[in-house]
């Protein structure tokens, strides 16, 4: 029997009253029946691939890259979609890559209302006409929407989902949404001002502020990013700044990115609500901070080769490295320690605590590949195809459940109930089926995680290789690094930096 697979995206086309959730399942019933009429078969589960992301380009869908995969190996007939625009409305990159892919691996493209061969001249115009037509109709609409957005800000209205600290939003109507002072919050927005401009740095600010017990919207203590920004937020002057920065798409390393770049003209709409620092307050403040701005450091090579990895385990927050400045060696610390209870230590003691972890994983993959039971892999492969007839089974009742309530047998209410049921029991079984396929040993992947963690001990030891090669190799396969030290270590001059302790504790989670 031919192969099919499914592919089901909402669309800006859709009702905006129903959820993502609704309709791809309105659309799953549509095709399901079409694939029962016309293909003489059921897609199963695991070739009905959900797109939940509202992605306007391919590169940020991963499930149709993750189709277009499976159209490569050639074991594929056709693709079901409701209609030709939901494979993309994206630009003429991706109108191409969706052609290229259908053409070059003889894949149909079928829906509803005509099955494309693109190996066919007049399937490829009449597909390449629709996708171009979607794609005119996304940058339509992306123009409209932006017009409106733009009006609104002129009108005065507050569009960012984030309430400034000192502030409430409220709304009147469906178009109206403005800001009014926080009786509760707005007092101590006038104080982190008055005390920058007494001399306080924003960390002091911050310190004073927790103390007081007055917590920011998004986290437990105040950082003093967060103070740095409110003092040069305008919007306490009582405006709105719009189009502060603009996202583009950018050539970065040969592929198409989105970047924020700062625009050189934002759109400031003055007096749109109460302010609650003057102008003249306001002005003083970026005076000030523009004469304690601290000289940047014109090195950027990297020195830490756990960037972006190694966090803290208690807190969650990034571990930072610290150079020498003055001290013997260099360190780690926890980068929320004013909060923070866990330790700093050596930077070679975490170079070899890491080790030892690297180690551990290696034999363990070593004990994997060698005793890896394939009757075990058999059998647990033979349990997914029974789960599989399973789901087949409860699709065809629910088959008859359609018919039932479509020929009087059931009413309204034992039909939702009858369906409810089954629906249940089909997401219980996928679970199942998705538990065994996880546990299924995979040979190619621990063997090259196995050469992953080789190569990775051997690059830790060796002093001569970068910190930027080191960081962007452990990025690959190994997803983060967790810190834990509560005791201190103890060592006398003469026996140098500590370079080992059983204090500190590391835990790796791979990809």
């Amino acid at each position: 029997m031919d192969k099919y697979l499914m592919y089901l995206r909402k669309s800006r086309s859709d009702d905006p009253n129903e959820t993502v959730e609704q309709v791809l399942a309105k659309h799953e019933r549509i095709l399901q029946n079409y694939a029962s009429a016309m293909l003489d078969q059921k897609i199963p589960e695991e070739c009905i691939y959900r797109e939940v992301v509202s992605g306007e380009t391919i590169e940020d869908r991963p499930e149709i890259k993750r189709l277009f995969e499976l159209m490569q190996s050639n074991t594929i007939k056709g693709v079901l979609v409701v209609d030709c625009q939901r494979l993309s409305r994206g630009d003429l990159i991706d109108c191409g890559t969706i052609l290229q892919n259908f053409k070059y691996t003889n894949t149909l493209i079928v829906t509803p209302k005509k099955t494309f061969d693109l190996s066919n001249e007049y399937d490829y115009k009449s597909v390449k006409s629709e996708l171009m037509a979607g794609s005119d109709y996304l940058d339509y609409m992306k123009t409209i929407m932006q017009r409106g957005t733009l009006q609104s800000v002129l009108e005065g209205n507050y569009l960012p989902t984030r309430t400034p600290f000192g502030y409430k939003k409220v709304k009147e109507g469906k178009k109206r949404q403005y800001l009014v002072p926080d009786p509760e919050t707005a007092p101590f927005l006038k104080m982190i001002y008055e005390k920058f401009l007494e001399g306080y740095s924003p960390y002091a600010i911050g310190t004073m502020l927790d103390d007081l017990g007055i917590k920011p919207f998004m986290s437990e203590h105040w950082h003093e990013r967060t103070i740095k920004k409110i003092l040069s937020n305008e919007v306490y002057t009582g405006c709105i700044v719009w189009n502060r920065c603009k996202v583009e798409k950018r050539i970065v390393n040969g592929k198409v990115k989105k970047v924020r770049v700062p625009q050189k003209k934002p759109i400031i709409v003055h007096e749109t609500h109460e302010a609650l620092i003057t102008q003249e307050m306001f002005d003083r403040v970026q005076s000030l901070m523009a004469s304690k701005s601290t000289k940047v450091n014109m090195s950027k090579e990297l020195k830490n080769p756990y960037a972006g990895l190694l966090k803290c385990k208690l807190c969650g927050r990034s571990m930072r490295y610290l150079g020498k400045f003055g001290r013997n060696v260099e360190r780690y610390d926890c980068s929320g320690r004013k909060y923070c209870n866990n330790m700093s230590t050596n930077a070679s003691v975490v170079d070899n605590a890491i080790i030892e972890e690297l180690k551990k994983y290696l034999e363990d993959y070593k004990i994997k590949i060698t005793k890896t039971d394939e009757e075990q892999i058999k059998e647990k492969k033979s349990m997914i195809e029974e789960l599989k007839k399973n789901l087949e089974k409860i699709d065809n009742k629910k088959e008859r459940v359609y018919e039932f309530l479509e020929d009087g047998t059931y009413t309204k209410d034992m039909f939702a109930e009858r369906l409810n049921k089954l629906e249940l029991e089909k997401k219980k079984m996928q679970k199942s089926i998705d538990k065994i396929r996880l546990s299924i040993p995979n040979k190619e992947e621990w063997k090259e995680q196995y050469i992953n963690l080789h190569e990775a001990i051997d690059m830790l030891k060796d002093p001569e290789i970068s910190a930027k090669t080191k960081n962007i190799f452990l990025k690959s396969f190994i997803k983060v690094i967790y810190f834990e030290k509560h005791d201190r270590d103890s060592s006398s001059p003469k026996q140098g930096p500590v370079t080992e302790s059983d204090n500190v504790k590391i835990e790796i989670i791979l990809k």
